[in-house]
């Protein structure tokens, strides 16, 4: 996993980038020169640093070497191994110039240790530390082999200046690691919160999608059923012009079935329009289905409904979409098989509901032509409440339309 880059700590309010590479390296250098100075300044004081006639030329020297780091320390994102090069070559210079490892130690050079931690990788890693830790380690010995504080003779008095070497390293590498094991930590929480954002994004915008099929199908499956039941009777009082009877009641039937598209549409935008449960107004239920085949039975032929078993404790959903199915299967009857018998069977099989809309052959023309978005409205239907869909033609040149609905398998939306 990469570390934070720009978009991402930008995301997670902390900008990073080029805020960080413009203040770390001023502020650690400053830190870096204050180090240097207090350092030649209280070994002088305590008596074991240089004469006073150098310490000038030792802090004009300590100047320098904190410039040089504080430059150095810029590469440490793009440049990681030259950076530390040039500020372990620094420290050495630092060295040699105070004769004090603790004074030649600066900030800046630890913060060059820690960054290859964070932006060296595999065998530049390794050979930057060793590299580091050999040539710090002979700086110092070669020093204090001068000052006769280590004897060649006794190998153990190089124990405890490699040693310092060796915990200096370990513990500015650790924090390198810490450090960047914290970045990969706050990248993948941000990752976690981008992935969140964006699958509530894809569920909002399916929750609006789906919302827009629903009702698309509710207004198909009422301005179908009714327009349908319209554009026949008007055909029927036109060819009845030249008898007055059949045509007022052709006309009569236009304008109920209008009224009751009208309600119907009503009903599907208070629907629309009502949040609470308890304000909706009632939807259809498949008692409802005998009333139904009574409104359009003058463009029928004979019609049956039976119903086997008991319905009443049937979740809202499936009566809701077995009327719409039995509503869509009828009007497509009037349409394309005017005057054909219909028979509807309802059963119910446990907790599932088995739907059956059988039309016999017509003699007659079809009144309309469709363009099939009803079997689809059925389909999704039945699709949102788990159950499946068969239709196409009887042995006898009708139509079968068999649905079953399985609200046990999928919990169905209201």
């Amino acid at each position: 996993m990469a570390v934070l880059d720009e978009s991402t700590s930008a995301r997670a309010g902390a900008p990073r980038g080029a805020s960080g590479r413009t203040w770390f390296a001023p502020v650690v250098g400053g830190a870096t020169v204050v180090w240097c100075v207090l350092g030649v300044l209280v070994t002088a004081r305590a008596g074991t640093g240089p004469p006073p006639t150098s310490q000038a030329a030792q802090v004009a020297v300590a100047v320098v070497v904190a410039a040089v780091q504080g430059t150095a320390l810029t590469w440490r994102r793009t440049r990681p191994v030259l950076g530390f090069v040039v500020t372990l070559l620094a420290t050495c210079v630092l060295m040699v110039a105070t004769h004090d490892r603790a004074v030649a130690v600066t900030p800046a050079y630890l913060a060059a240790v820690a960054a290859l931690a964070l932006h060296a990788r595999g065998a530049r890693l390794v050979v930057a530390v060793l590299v580091g830790v050999v040539v710090e380690a002979t700086m110092q010995f070669v020093l204090l082999l001068r000052h006769g504080s280590i004897s060649l003779a006794n190998p153990y008095d190089f124990a405890g200046p490699l040693l310092n070497v060796l915990m200096t390293y370990t513990a500015c590498l650790a924090a390198g690691q810490l450090v960047l094991a914290h970045r990969h930590r706050a990248a993948g929480m941000l990752e976690q919160v981008a992935r969140l954002e964006r699958e509530q994004e894809a569920a909002a915008q399916e929750a609006v999608l789906s919302e827009r099929r629903r009702m698309a199908r509710e207004l198909h499956d009422v301005t179908a059923h009714h327009l349908t039941a319209i554009v026949v009777q008007g055909r029927v009082a036109r060819l009845r012009a030249e008898d007055p009877a059949a045509r007022d009641e052709a006309l009569e039937s236009i304008v109920a079935h209008g009224l009751r598209s009208l309600a119907s549409l009503r009903q599907i935008v208070a629907i629309l329009r009502y949040s609470d449960e308890i304000d909706r107004p009632p939807q259809h239920e498949i008692g409802d289905v005998p009333a139904l085949l009574r409104d359009v039975d003058h463009v029928l032929g004979r019609t049956e409904v039976h119903v086997d078993g008991d319905l009443d404790d049937l979740p809202d959903a499936v009566h809701l979409a077995a009327y719409r199915i039995v509503q869509e299967s009828v009007s497509n009857v009037a349409r394309h098989a005017p005057h054909a018998d219909v028979r509807v069977a309802v059963r119910r099989r446990g907790a599932d509901v088995e739907l059956e809309v059988v039309n016999s052959p017509s003699t007659h023309a079809p009144s309309t032509d469709g363009q099939g978005l009803g079997l689809t409205g059925m389909r999704e239907r039945v699709e949102l409440l788990g159950g499946s869909l068969r239709v196409g033609p009887t042995v006898d040149g009708g139509w079968r339309v068999h649905a079953l609905l399985t609200p046990s398998l999928r919990e169905a939306p209201p």
